[in-house]
């Protein structure tokens, strides 16, 4: 079922059992936007019964979406994208890495293979496996598609009462990674046609804030172990508060959040990352910081985050020492 977030926009919750992220439904009065394709053909089938089913559609037809976007490359984004009729749209960076995607074989043999040299991980050879099975009758055949439409940096699209501005943002989980801004316009205004700056700070009403996995760790950062890092972090962050909104989705969340508990988790995260940079590799005395000066108790949660930035921070100072 879709969830129902504004007057405009929907979303299909993730599931984590296979991976599949959040996708994205902004439903203009003239053209229909997806969000993401799907982690395979039958992820995306679901979002479309979804549609159908939601507004009253017998069929559903290449008419009831007219645009599918991209908020960065990784398979459980991607691999749906062969199911939509409509053209997919992306952001140059993503639409190179989707070439190099359909250049590359998907059979456990392949994946296997590059676990073993590092360009995948073994969490997500596991979910692709999960959601993807592969048996000698039946072989995984996954299609990469291409992007029809591409762009640099920002576009804006007027789907008739609603805008999406798509902008690059980038950050450590994939330095392609694009956002999604969604806000109402009015349209008792004799200028239809106006353009939208998506730079331009604007807390709009019912405004949606789509992330992808910008936010995430990088699981790619040739370690075994996951990482953040904090100097990246803050410099997304600051590119995040250009697009104030109500909500705010992130893919494998188990729901959208609104502004104070998304704030919220960003600080407690900002948070971890300074005490790991003041403090370093002592993780009993990070986690007693943690405690006295923000109040955040010793989870597992919160002791694999310190981790995770203590990874990103002895990278960091590896790189560093490579470049002397």
């Amino acid at each position: 079922m879709l969830e129902q977030l504004t007057n405009y926009v929907y979303y299909l919750p993730a599931e984590a059992t296979t991976d599949r992220p959040i996708l994205g439904v902004v439903r203009g009065s003239r053209y229909t936007l997806v969000i993401d394709g799907g982690n395979s053909e039958a992820h995306a089938r679901k979002l479309q019964h979804a549609i159908s089913k939601k507004f009253g559609a017998e069929h559903f037809g290449d008419a009831d979406v007219n645009f599918v976007a991209v908020t960065h490359h990784h398979w459980d984004h991607v691999f749906g994208l062969d199911a939509w009729d409509a053209p997919v749209l992306a952001e140059q960076r993503i639409a190179t890495q989707l070439e190099y995607l359909s250049t590359l074989t998907w059979d456990d043999a392949a994946l296997n293979a590059r676990v073993v040299d590092g360009t995948e991980v073994t969490f997500c050879r596991n979910m692709i496996q999960a959601e993807l099975p592969e048996t000698p009758q039946n072989p995984r055949q996954v299609i990469v598609r291409l992007a029809d439409i591409t762009f640099t940096d920002a576009i804006t699209l007027d789907l008739g009462g609603v805008c999406c501005d798509v902008v690059h943002v980038g950050g450590e989980h994939a330095p392609d990674s694009c956002v999604v801004y969604v806000y109402e316009v009015d349209t008792s205004s004799d200028d239809n046609n106006a353009t939208h700056d998506a730079t331009k700070p604007a807390a709009q009403r019912n405004s949606v804030l789509f992330l992808g996995d910008c936010t995430y760790q990088n699981f790619y950062n040739g370690h075994s172990e996951a990482s953040y890092d904090m100097q990246q972090l803050q410099s997304l962050l600051t590119r995040l508060a250009k697009f104030p909104a109500t909500w705010y989705v992130t893919s494998h969340n188990e729901a959208a959040q609104d502004a104070p508990r998304f704030r919220q988790e960003m600080e407690q995260l900002t948070a971890i990352g300074i005490t790991v940079e003041a403090h370093g590799f002592d993780g009993d005395l990070v986690l007693e910081m943690l405690s006295r000066r923000y109040g955040l108790r010793s989870t597992e949660d919160t002791r694999e985050l310190v981790r995770m930035f203590q990874v990103g921070l002895r990278l960091r100072q590896q790189q560093s020492q490579d470049t002397i």
